[in-house]
């Protein structure tokens, strides 16, 4: 979120105070997991958590990337998850998510295969990022 939050110029001194049970107020994360929250960029884990200890899973980082996108753009690749062995894995919330990050470029998968309920390693994440930047620019 940090990295969005910068990427999108966002003035986070109005995000202060937790939606989220899980998130404490004041720490260094609360301004931008609250500013992607009111830009309905994240929503949690369900129950008022956000899961702030949490690994963020490769359909996470995806639907979160489209969320902040807009959803914009088509199937400039040809490829949807059909394409990908374990295309049938990806969870149904994150179906459109997943789905618009395969068809833009913004995700080629792992070794040909999707891996969307896999924790995204830090490698994984900023490749994600980086061919989101590739694809969209600033």
């Amino acid at each position: 979120m940090v990295a969005l939050f910068f990427y999108k110029g966002g003035d986070y001194s109005k995000y202060i105070t937790p939606t989220f049970t899980d998130v404490v107020a004041g720490q260094w994360y609360t301004s931008y997991v609250e500013w992607a929250a009111d830009k309905a960029i994240v929503n949690g884990l369900g129950n008022g958590i956000f899961g702030i200890n949490g690994n963020v899973t490769v359909e996470q980082a995806c639907t979160i990337l489209a969320r902040y996108n807009g959803f914009k753009r088509g199937n400039t690749t040809g490829k949807t998850t059909a394409s990908f062995a374990d295309g049938n894995t990806v969870s149904a919330w994150a179906k459109e998510g997943v789905e618009w990050a395969v068809a833009n470029g913004v995700y080629e998968g792992i070794g040909g295969m999707l891996k969307p309920t896999s924790s995204a390693s830090r490698g994984t994440v900023a490749k994600i990022f980086a061919n989101y930047v590739s694809v969209y620019g600033k």
